[in-house]
């Protein structure tokens, strides 16, 4: 087996074997959602298309002063010209250091798996970020993907990154609203980055959130990536949790 699908494999066994302890000593969760594109650093991986999304994860406390440690598997519908497939699956981990009273540092890992990609080439990446959050407002996350350079010709949404920066607010209005807004830059390799951002109001009742949220990006990535991937975006999601 090659090594990428392999890990993919070995994490979601990990995932899988966690949700047996899940009753005793931790926690076990997810969400549906169905969002009108899928926007990831201001550039659609869908082709401007709908697309059907799902998460399910486990996390284990060591203690509510230390932090928790997480693992889990995303998944989504995409569109072959932003990566050369028809789904993405991402595996990731992770653990939450609490720093004081009212902030955290979290660390995380995510391998980025495109397994139907034609052809031989394969896409996939790997990441690795760090997060500082305070009184779960605001966030600034800084993340590394040193093996997104080599796309120069297919998988066009995945080419060049190598690092991204972005600050992120979320402001409760009520129980139910909440408003928030991030802005984004991605580092490429061996030409000049872009800066994105987006802002939005989510509405939650019970399991369910409704989201609009409008994405952007500046004149440089739509001259990088064409206007159908890096558009700016009006984009609606509704989430179901569980």
């Amino acid at each position: 087996m090659p090594p990428r699908p392999l890990l993919l494999s070995v994490a979601a066994a990990c995932t899988c074997g966690a949700a047996g302890a899940a009753w005793a000593d931790g926690s076990l969760g997810g969400s549906l959602d169905v969002t009108s594109d899928y926007i990831y650093h201001g550039l659609s991986q869908s082709d401007g298309d709908p697309a059907v999304q799902g998460d399910i994860h486990y996390r284990s406390g060591s203690g509510g002063a230390t932090g928790e440690n997480f693992i889990g598997l995303w998944g989504s519908s995409i569109g072959r010209y932003a990566t050369g497939g028809t789904y993405e699956l991402n595996a990731y981990a992770g653990r939450t250091f609490l720093i004081a009273s009212d902030s955290s540092v979290t660390a995380k890992y995510v391998h980025y798996a495109y397994p139907d990609t034609r052809g031989s080439q394969h896409y996939d990446y790997d990441e690795i970020s760090a997060t500082w959050a305070y009184q779960d407002r605001f966030f600034l996350t800084a993340a590394w993907t040193p093996d997104t350079a080599r796309y120069s010709e297919h998988a066009i949404g995945l080419c060049c990154r190598v690092a991204s920066y972005d600050a992120a607010v979320h402001q409760s209005l009520s129980p139910a609203f909440t408003l928030s807004a991030a802005l984004g830059y991605d580092e490429l390799s061996g030409i000049s980055g872009y800066a994105y951002w987006n802002a939005g109001i989510d509405y939650a009742i019970g399991a369910f959130q409704l989201d609009l949220a409008y994405f952007g990006v500046e004149s440089r990535a739509r001259y990088l990536y064409g206007d159908m991937l890096a558009g700016n975006h009006w984009v609606g999601t509704v989430v179901w949790r569980f």
